[in-house]
């Protein structure tokens, strides 16, 4: 039998950001006492100790020759203890393609995006309850997703096509980021809005 009784939780949190022109560095401290989480038999439990979880962020947003973006981000963490789930490192990064063309008749981007995120031990998840809780057996990460899309504006007709997830199979499948539970496998996605005014 377990004790529901639990104190009230503590979070302490500071953060300091940066910016200069299109680049912003940002680190984030955060303490929490008495922290509720899941074991791993899924029971409710609550750490005695103080956990601190540590992260520097940096931000890169910039647009070249008025049409080319660049959109990079990436996010080194750490915490004091295995029961806070993280990622040491996340990468994200997005290359596009913005303007018009045909005389401003055809408003276009196109573009693509990478994520990748460093070996961790994720959660489980326990259906009965909706809650996620610590285990120790699965590792997920160390996997590339890569997407890419296309945007589209012709008035009044506006669509987009997206490939989600194209090396799928390329570099393998062990992309589940919580066990039991995978990411779409590579999609094609695409739509159409046509806007009748009369």
């Amino acid at each position: 039998m377990h004790d529901n009784k639990f104190n009230n939780v503590q979070m302490n949190q500071a953060e300091l950001s940066c910016k200069v022109s299109f680049l912003t560095v940002t680190g984030i401290y955060k303490g929490i006492t008495n922290y509720l989480y899941f074991d791993q038999l899924a029971y409710p439990m609550q750490s005695n100790n103080t956990i601190t979880n540590g992260a520097i962020r940096i931000n890169l947003d910039k647009v070249f020759f008025k049409h080319l973006g660049v959109s990079i981000n990436q996010t080194w963490q750490t915490t004091s203890s295995n029961l806070i789930s993280l990622p040491k490192s996340v990468s994200i990064a997005s290359l596009f393609y913005k303007g018009n063309l045909f005389k401003n008749n055809l408003q276009l981007a196109v573009g693509g995006q990478v994520e990748y995120y460093d070996q961790f031990t994720p959660y489980a998840y326990m259906p009965a309850t909706q809650a996620f809780y610590v285990q120790d057996n699965y590792k997920a990460g160390n996997f590339t997703f890569v997407d890419v899309f296309l945007n589209a504006r012709i008035r009044p007709v506006t669509f987009f096509i997206k490939m989600e997830n194209i090396l799928h199979g390329v570099i393998g499948t062990n992309y589940s980021m919580v066990p039991g539970y995978y990411q779409p496998d590579r999609a094609m996605r695409f739509g159409l809005t046509w806007l009748f005014f009369d």
